[in-house]
């Protein structure tokens, strides 16, 4: 049981703890009229898009996909949409350096003071472990799980330098 987020970063949202929409604290947001392609289902960045760039060479292969996958073309023959029901969600690297990171120097001492053990995968979506020590305050906890994931983004964009952006999707 739980919350998932996953795309540039996965992972767990903390139950009845974290927030699904802590990243709009830290100067993020939150897309919830987002678009995806089907027969990939990635994010349709650019209403002028005829097909996904990323995943597919042309339009032809990605039509070939969708084909494929037995979903009808729209009825003027482009590749049919759908409507996210896990919404977009997106911190820019200076919304991180301006908000987030001033956060996590803050908080870096309560954290370290009250975990076991935290270690950030440097595997795709940079996962993370973590565990509490015993006896930590429970008002301790929303302000450990926030500081972690901002750490985790904080990691995808030391190991992504030309990254602006991280984006992910999330159950709210």
């Amino acid at each position: 049981m739980g919350r998932y987020y996953y795309g540039t970063i996965e992972g767990k949202f903390w139950v009845a703890i974290q927030c699904s929409s802590m990243i709009e604290n830290y100067g993020g947001w939150i897309n919830h009229d987002q678009m995806n392609w089907c027969g990939c289902s990635c994010r349709v960045d650019d209403d002028d898009d005829t097909y996904c760039s990323d995943c597919f060479e042309s339009f032809d292969d990605h039509k070939q996909a969708v084909l494929e996958d037995d979903i009808e073309l729209e009825e003027d023959g482009s590749i049919p949409t759908q409507e996210e029901s896990c919404p977009g969600m997106e911190i820019s690297r200076d919304a991180l350096e301006e908000t987030a990171l001033p956060f996590i120097s803050e908080k870096e001492s309560l954290c370290k003071e009250w975990l076991e053990e935290f270690e950030i995968s440097d595997e795709e979506g940079h996962e993370y472990d973590v565990s509490i020590k015993n006896g930590c305050p429970e008002e301790y906890l929303s302000t450990i799980a926030d500081w972690c994931m901002l750490k985790q983004i904080q990691k995808y964009f030391d190991n992504n330098p030309e990254a602006d952006e991280c984006q992910f999707s999330g159950e709210i």
